[in-house]
């Protein structure tokens, strides 16, 4: 199964392709020149990379906490940063995230800064039963 991982955009620079009292998710556009995508929902959070007007998005939600921002479906060009310590090499080319041990954060990656994420967005929960393929 295919992860999204929720990051946070501000609202301002969005529009639905609906009527703006939309339910979510929803498809939307960037309607300003650039917009930064950060690892959570101020802009105390890390910049993690930049939507440009025309992009597309799939909004999943908008933070309760936090009015006016959105958590949306990770564009193109994003990464996430795991430990190590968590990631078995089956062979040269494939690899698997080992969850048995218990939940695994998952740390949105930056390709505008270089340093070490330091915001967990979300845990994998341990494994049960499931498919290394």
């Amino acid at each position: 199964m295919r992860r999204f991982w929720i990051i946070a955009v501000v609202a301002a620079g969005l529009v639905g392709s609906r009527a703006s009292a939309q339910t979510l998710p929803a498809e939307m556009v960037v309607t300003v020149p650039q917009v930064e995508v950060r690892s959570g929902p101020t802009k105390e959070y890390y910049a993690t990379s930049v939507l440009r007007q025309g992009e597309r998005v799939l909004v999943l939600r908008q933070s309760k906490d936090q009015p006016g921002w959105l958590g949306h479906q990770a564009p193109a060009g994003s990464f996430s940063w795991v430990n190590a310590k968590n990631v078995k090499q089956v062979d040269p080319r494939t690899a698997y995230v080992d969850m048995d041990s218990g939940p695994v954060a998952v740390m949105p990656g930056s390709s505008i800064i270089n340093r070490a994420p330091n915001v967990s967005r979300s845990r994998l929960p341990p494994a049960s039963g499931h498919d290394r393929r």
